[in-house]
């Protein structure tokens, strides 16, 4: 069965398809690292992994097909925190 939808009709997201947001990876890179030193500040180690540390060891940039960001910090952390509120 094919669904037709109208240019008005919302997403599950609340979004009409034409508003989402371009990626902007620099924009991006920013973010990452305020919050790599947000969570250092706070004791936690943290690091760029997988599609982000690749992008940034071999462009020196965030990969620009990529659009997401990848943050890791050690699994003890997330055992120690997880129920924190």
């Amino acid at each position: 069965m094919i669904k037709l939808i109208s240019r008005n009709a919302k997403n599950d997201n609340g979004f009409r398809p034409q508003e989402r947001a371009k990626f902007d990876s620099n924009e991006t890179l920013v973010s990452m690292n305020k919050l790599i030193q947000l969570l250092e500040e706070c004791g936690v180690a943290s690091r760029p992994v997988f599609g982000s540390l690749l992008g940034l060891i071999r462009e020196g940039k965030l990969i620009g097909h990529d659009k997401d960001a990848d943050i890791g910090i050690d699994i003890s952390l997330y055992e120690k925190y997880r129920d924190w509120e």
